[in-house]
């Protein structure tokens, strides 16, 4: 029997009204849950550098001590600095810890201990924020166990007289650095190097010091912060600062370097092994200064390469004893000889020429076909 109209809309009518208080007591509930939220809070970044924790500095970084006393500590300080390079107050106490307490030992505030002999023990400083921001800077001690060490009177990198050269450093790519080394064997200096003086009053040499090196300009060159290795990496000036504390001396000096184009280079003209569809010069272009040297390096094992120029005319031989050790024999100019195709150990797979006149020369790898050329830039090498 059909259901009056009456009743559907009746019915129609409880529903919604059901739905309609669901609907109130969720909204209801939403609200309260989200009043019982917390707020998150709104951070805003900080851009002022002075307020800004950006590193940590000692007062020293290259520390040499004796066991015997008044030798045998030193008092290292912790400097936070902010965005601009300047102290920063306000923060936590710096922490301190020995990598061998048996031979440097540091105590919390910072006083160093000699213990036993080494050649270098890590101490490092840490500071740790509220705000988990956390730097720390390293200092390196040496100790020996002199009871009279000598006392240091000169500290100086670079000396003016008698090695005014020094100042000057050649750029070395990668893969020019075994022809360097092995022009080094033949005595042709070409890797960069740092002098340094730490002299007594009398003028005898104090070695073996732990001393800290730092590049200023690092764009133009970098330099190991322990051992003093110098990389160039653009042509430019460059100011290196050495820095020490010499049995309770403290010393510095700061020198002003220049780097220029390479006097040495080399190129890949084959490798072991061979890419299908052959290899083209790697890098097919390279540039030296005036008198500069350049080494073909054949890696490959089965197939011996010449290097022939469109005008060998100018392309000089290697210094003799290089030409030796390379196995070229006779030692000649011009162009290069079949070599390669075996065992690559080196020096044997290399070959370099000299060019001292400016000019650019092209040449053909023959194993290939491919061709490159050698840019040399006029000017006075060191």
């Amino acid at each position: 029997m059909p259901i009056p109209r009456t009743i559907e809309r009746t019915s129609a009518l409880r529903v919604g009204g059901m739905l309609g208080v669901i609907c109130a007591m969720i909204t209801a509930l939403l609200a309260i849950a989200c009043d019982s939220v917390p707020s998150v809070a709104t951070f805003e970044p900080t851009t002022d550098p002075a307020r800004l924790f950006m590193s940590l500095e000692l007062n020293h970084r290259a520390v040499n001590l004796s066991t015997a006393s008044p030798y045998d500590t030193l008092r290292l300080v912790a400097t936070p600095l902010d965005g601009n390079g300047q102290p920063m107050s306000g923060l936590p106490a710096a922490t301190f810890r020995s990598a061998d307490t048996t031979r440097v030992f540091v105590t919390e505030d910072g006083l160093l201990q000699a213990r036993a002999a080494t050649n270098g023990v890590a101490i490092i400083a840490e500071v740790l924020t509220a705000d988990n921001i956390r730097h720390a800077d390293t200092a390196y001690v040496k100790v020996t166990t002199l009871a009279d060490p000598p006392q240091l009177d000169r500290f100086e990198i670079m000396p003016q007289t008698p090695y005014p050269d020094t100042a000057v450093w050649t750029m070395v790519p990668d893969l020019g650095m075994m022809g360097a080394v092995l022009l080094q064997i033949a005595g042709t200096t070409l890797l960069p190097t740092l002098r340094l003086d730490a002299l007594t009053a009398s003028g005898a040499t104090i070695a073996g010091l732990e001393v800290e090196y730092r590049s200023l300009d690092p764009r133009v060159a970098i330099i190991d912060n322990r051992t003093g290795a110098v990389t160039p990496i653009a042509p430019g000036k460059v100011r290196i600062v050495a820095s020490t504390s010499v049995y309770g001396v403290t010393a510095a000096d700061t020198a002003e370097f220049e780097v220029i184009l390479p006097l040495v280079s080399g190129v890949i003209a084959l490798p072991e092994p061979l890419p299908p569809g052959g290899w083209p010069a790697n890098p097919s272009e390279v540039t030296i200064l005036q008198g500069g040297y350049v080494f073909w390096l054949n890696t490959n094992q089965t197939i011996p390469t010449e290097i022939v120029f469109e005008d060998p005319a100018n392309v000089e031989a290697l210094p003799a004893i290089a030409c030796m050790v390379m196995g070229e024999s006779p030692c000649s100019g011009g162009n290069i000889a079949a070599f390669g195709g075996q065992e690559p150990v080196f020096p044997l797979f290399q070959r370099g020429r000299r060019f001292p006149v400016p000019g650019v020369y092209e040449y053909t790898i023959t194993a290939t076909g491919e061709t490159g050329r050698v840019i040399v830039v006029e000017g006075s090498a060191p």
